[in-house]
């Protein structure tokens, strides 16, 4: 509620150099404003089962190295390596980063599209103490891979050049020190 306070403090400054009203710019902007500021406060379903839901919504989209913002699948990027080999490039689809970026947006939450960043987000939980929802990284500092934990040793994942956005069993070998809890 501050940035909106903030914002409608900012209409007020800037009508009066335009000539009109602050109170007729607040007005007319206070309603568009309250009804984006509800929506973004609002989490789409109930929290991180919304967020599980919109990253089962893309299973079987291609995973595409570089892929996937806050609204779906985009196209791959040139790597200079194997996902060049796939033809990440030519692909719409997710990364494991872009798949959680996607995911979470669905409940508000931003994240940057690097799984070593979205590493450093939330609260840190040990493995041995993950629920459901909560993020799954593996290599040092999170740098190599991310999935969704699902619960009951499963967990949503965009896996590699050449596969898909998929359920998998989780891969216990190579896991980073603590998954990362954001709801």
């Amino acid at each position: 509620m501050r940035r909106i306070s903030a914002t409608l403090a900012a209409v007020s400054v800037v009508s009066l150099f335009a000539g009109v009203s602050p109170a007729i710019a607040q007005t007319n902007l206070s309603s568009e404003l309250f009804a984006s500021a509800v929506a973004y406060e609002q989490p789409s379903k109930s929290g991180i089962e919304g967020v599980i839901a919109r990253a089962e919504s893309q299973i079987g989209t291609p995973y595409a190295w570089g892929g996937g913002d806050a609204s779906g699948p985009t196209q791959g990027t040139r790597d200079g390596g194997i996902a060049d080999s796939y033809g990440d490039y030519q692909l719409a689809g997710f990364d494991c980063s872009g798949l959680v970026k996607y995911a979470f947006a669905g409940a508000g939450v931003e994240l940057p599209h690097y799984t070593g960043y979205q590493y450093l987000r939330g609260t840190p939980v040990p493995v041995s103490d993950m629920q459901r929802g909560d993020l799954i990284f593996y290599g040092t500092d999170g740098g190599s891979h991310v999935a969704l934990y699902l619960g009951d040793g499963m967990m949503i994942e965009a896996p590699g050049s050449g596969d898909v956005v998929k359920k998998s069993p989780v891969r216990w070998t190579n896991l980073s020190a603590n998954a990362v809890r954001l709801l």
